[in-house]
């Protein structure tokens, strides 16, 4: 345990602490992300802050810094709800997967293959990671853990994740995926299921109802940052979207 906390607070002026956070299920695991932080004097690497809970206080026990300058780690972060795997993402680069290992009582890199990702999410038990990318085409991915590596789970959601967030369930198997950018008139997101849609043809992603859209075109509904799904929505098609104004 390295510091007492009640209110953490960035290196320097700037350092956007605070950009992502994230919580394990138990409510006792935190990760901060500042996206412009300089950690050992490299500009804008950014970096991110793992805190415990120990009776009512919070101490930090680790920090993980980006890899060069204006890398911008902890941009977008995500923690599993067991608190087994925890995804962070540089603004428009790689998406960085950790496992905890019970050994060190440290977060240990696992993963960092996914690249030209935005925002990234986990689902509850830590094997299913999705990310919004910006590559060609933009859009969205989900990968399944395999051992050490994560395959892609399915084809690319390419009408979906252009400057939206993305949610997954505790399986995995369902996700939302926000949209801000759908048409000059309306933004929107979806919820789609890993199903067998046809009694034995292949598992693909099935679209749960219809989008949720914007009323006017500005809202931004389904933007970075302001999708969620309930966890224990592990075999129903039910989800909640949380919609929010989001400014970039």
């Amino acid at each position: 345990m390295q510091e007492l906390v009640t209110i953490t607070t960035g290196d320097v002026k700037d350092d956007y602490l605070g950009i992502d956070v994230a919580l394990s299920g138990d409510g006792r695991t935190m990760a901060v992300g500042a996206y412009y932080g300089d950690p050992n004097n490299v500009r804008n690497a950014g970096y991110v802050r793992m805190y415990n809970k120990a009776f009512e206080n919070w101490y930090m026990f680790q920090q993980l810094n980006g890899n060069g300058e204006w890398d911008k780690f902890g941009y977008s972060l995500y923690l599993s709800e067991d608190r087994s795997t925890l995804a962070v993402s540089s603004y428009n680069r790689a998406a960085h997967i950790y496992e905890f290992s019970n050994s060190t009582s440290r977060y240990e890199l696992l993963n960092t293959e996914l690249n030209d990702v935005k925002e990234v999410a986990v689902s509850g038990d830590g094997k299913v990671v999705g990310v919004t990318f910006t590559g060609s085409g933009k859009g969205s991915r989900i990968f399944e853990r395999n051992g050490a590596r994560f395959q892609q789970r399915g084809s690319d959601f390419t009408a979906y994740g252009f400057k939206g967030g993305i949610a997954l369930n505790y399986n995995g198997d369902i996700v939302i995926i926000g949209d801000s950018y759908w048409s000059p008139s309306r933004d929107r997101a979806g919820v789609f299921k890993w199903k067998d849609e046809n009694n034995g043809g292949s598992i693909q992603w099935v679209q749960l109802g219809d989008d949720t859209t914007a009323d006017v075109a500005g809202d931004l509904i389904g933007g970075v940052g302001s999708v969620s799904i309930t966890h224990d929505q592990a075999s129903s098609n039910m989800a909640k979207l949380r919609a929010m104004a989001y400014c970039a």
